[in-house]
């Protein structure tokens, strides 16, 4: 889903011309043919556009959690004890309040020093619950990404067409699929 949400990259192409994640690409593989372990860390940039996308397009739109088996109450709301709490990814994502310009491509909103409001971003949910490949989906994500942007020049090929349609089902995902234009470097 991740690599999905990256919607064939045109985020990174249609706002940044992903000159960054080229030049950022190109750096950490140096003169090597495969990337190593300890360069994923490296791709900073990368993983900056990564986490941007998914705040755009989060895999799943919402998920819910149970109240505890006591009554609480949170910021004066009073909640019933086994009470379903939907929490709105998308519409957390999208929150002026956390996220100026929300939906607007900006990869800085998660630079290095840079503080989320805790769960204002939660593509994978959060907390205990949260999905136990969060972090193997982002080295998979970043692998595959710095594998096509070292080997490939990927255009959108639609760049006037911003409009994304999404289904909605367990997860989400682009309405016709991923068009991308490949040259080869």
């Amino acid at each position: 889903s991740g690599i999905n949400a990256e919607y064939g990259s045109s985020g990174i192409n249609a706002e940044y011309g992903h000159l960054g994640v080229v030049k950022e690409v190109n750096e950490v593989f140096g003169n090597k043919t495969e990337l190593e372990y300890d360069d994923l860390n490296k791709l900073v940039y990368l993983e900056q556009c990564i986490k941007e996308c998914l705040r755009l397009h989060p895999p799943t739109l919402s998920s819910g959690r149970i109240s505890p088996k006591t009554d609480v109450t949170v910021g004066g709301l009073h909640i019933p004890s086994r009470t379903i709490i939907h929490l709105p990814t998308d519409t957390i994502h999208h929150m002026e309040k956390h996220w100026p310009n929300p939906y607007q491509f900006d990869p800085d909103r998660f630079a290095p020093g840079k503080e989320t409001v805790p769960f204002t971003y939660f593509p994978f949910t959060a907390g205990p619950r949260q999905c136990i490949g969060k972090h193997f989906a982002y080295m998979e994500a970043k692998i595959v990404l710095a594998e096509l942007y070292k080997n490939f020049q990927i255009l959108d090929p639609y760049p006037n067409e911003r409009e994304k349609k999404k289904v909605v089902a367990l997860t989400s995902k682009p309405k016709d699929g991923v068009l991308i234009r490949v040259e080869e470097l």
